[in-house]
């Protein structure tokens, strides 16, 4: 019987294991390279790989590997291990994308002092993108940049506010924006934007004249009578003290649903005035506490589709303060902004028929000296001077 070969007289030995580089890119190459001595068979795990007569191996892990260089010698067995790290690539090249526009692209009745706001996917480069911006409405003088803390968030602001455009006719074309940016618009890795041009139109302001209504111009006495078809619209009292004041209404469907109302004035031409009516007509007589002479008074109103004789002492929605006064010239034109009166009847419309109307009168009705003092304004039937006229200032898309 033949004697079994000799044990081996000591273990292998790996005198290095290394990788070069040990930290690569997904998708680079890593070497593996050793040296091993006093072994019969040499194994590289994890892929069982027989390296037994090999110092090197080239491999290309696609994430971060453990290898195992494996020796053995008889039943002697020695190992060592190492770590090749991979990277994946931290290089953007996903381009930048405009998630929203303000105001949207063909957005109509834009106001004047509005501002332009872009939104994108990811912070963007501001010297780019400011460069980038385009515009045949807003030169780079003409507009402040500004940018959230993010880099995300572009806001134009034009220095003076935007046109409206302006006249009588409601068929008059608005006044359109354009903007845009270029592709010199780029994210911080330096990818740009998809070119891209919006625009939008402003408000249209409008003014509209709109003449008192016949039916609803008039005098009313306390005595009992109307007046309609008189040229002139009488204010005080007259020789049998009877109090005398007038009314006015005007037809506001002319003015759009749409319309948002900007101002509104009433316009009437001062041609008489009789007596001292605003003496005479002066509730107050203490000379230490008031004054001598009491404001012609105007107040918003509503009576109706037509002038009545119960409309006397319609309720009033609004006092509008003193219209006419004593320091005013004793003929000429007289006016007062009446908006907030204009406003509530738009916001009406349905309830008092479409129609804005006033009332002037004096604080007291008559002094009852048996004498006429009163103040004539021209009438909706007047020829000759300006009728009473409301004039109304809106804006539409």
């Amino acid at each position: 019987q033949s004697p079994l070969p000799p044990l081996p007289s000591s273990a292998p030995t790996i005198e290095f294991f290394k990788a070069e580089p040990q930290i690569i890119m997904s998708g680079e190459a890593s070497t593996l390279s050793w040296l091993v001595t006093g072994a019969d068979s040499v194994t590289l795990n994890p892929d069982r790989q027989d390296v037994t007569n090999k110092s090197s191996l080239l491999v290309s892990p696609t994430s971060t590997r453990e290898y195992s260089l494996i020796a053995i010698n008889g039943l002697e067995k020695v190992s060592q291990t190492l770590v090749i790290t991979v990277e994946t690539s931290n290089v953007d090249s996903t381009p930048p994308t405009l998630l929203s526009v303000i105001p949207e692209d063909g957005a109509i009745g834009v106001e004047k002092e509005t501002t332009l706001v872009l939104t994108f996917s990811e912070a963007m480069n501001k010297v780019s993108t400011q460069a980038a911006f385009r515009s045949g409405d807003l030169g780079l003088s003409d507009v402040l940049f500004d940018w959230n803390d993010d880099g995300t968030v572009f806001t134009i602001t034009p220095k003076t506010d935007l046109d409206y455009r302006a006249g009588n006719d409601e068929t008059l074309p608005p006044k359109t924006y354009s903007f845009g940016l270029s592709t010199l618009a780029t994210d911080l890795a330096g990818n740009p934007l998809e070119a891209f041009s919006s625009s939008f139109s402003t408000y249209r302001k409008i003014f509209k004249g709109i003449f008192a209504e016949k039916t609803q111009d008039g005098t009313l006495t306390s005595g009992g009578f109307i007046r309609t078809e008189d040229t002139l619209l009488l204010i005080g009292d007259d020789g049998t003290n009877a109090a005398m004041r007038a009314f006015l209404g005007f037809d506001i469907t002319l003015i759009p649903e749409a319309a948002l109302l900007q101002s509104a004035w009433l316009f009437m031409s001062k041609e008489w005035v009789a007596g001292s009516p605003y003496a005479a007509l002066n509730p107050c007589t203490n000379p230490t506490f008031c004054v001598s002479h009491a404001p012609l008074g105007l107040q918003h109103v509503n009576f109706g589709n037509r002038l009545m004789l119960d409309d006397f002492d319609t309720p009033i929605l609004s006092d509008l303060g003193a219209f006419d006064s004593i320091t005013k010239a004793a003929k000429g034109e007289i006016s007062s902004e009446v908006t907030n009166a204009v406003q509530d009847d738009l916001n009406n419309r349905s309830s008092r028929n479409n129609y804005s109307q006033f009332r002037l009168s004096f604080p007291l009705p008559s002094n009852n000296d048996g004498k006429g003092d009163y103040v004539g304004f021209a009438s909706s039937e007047t020829k000759g001077s300006n009728p009473p006229e409301l004039v109304i200032t809106f804006l539409i898309p």
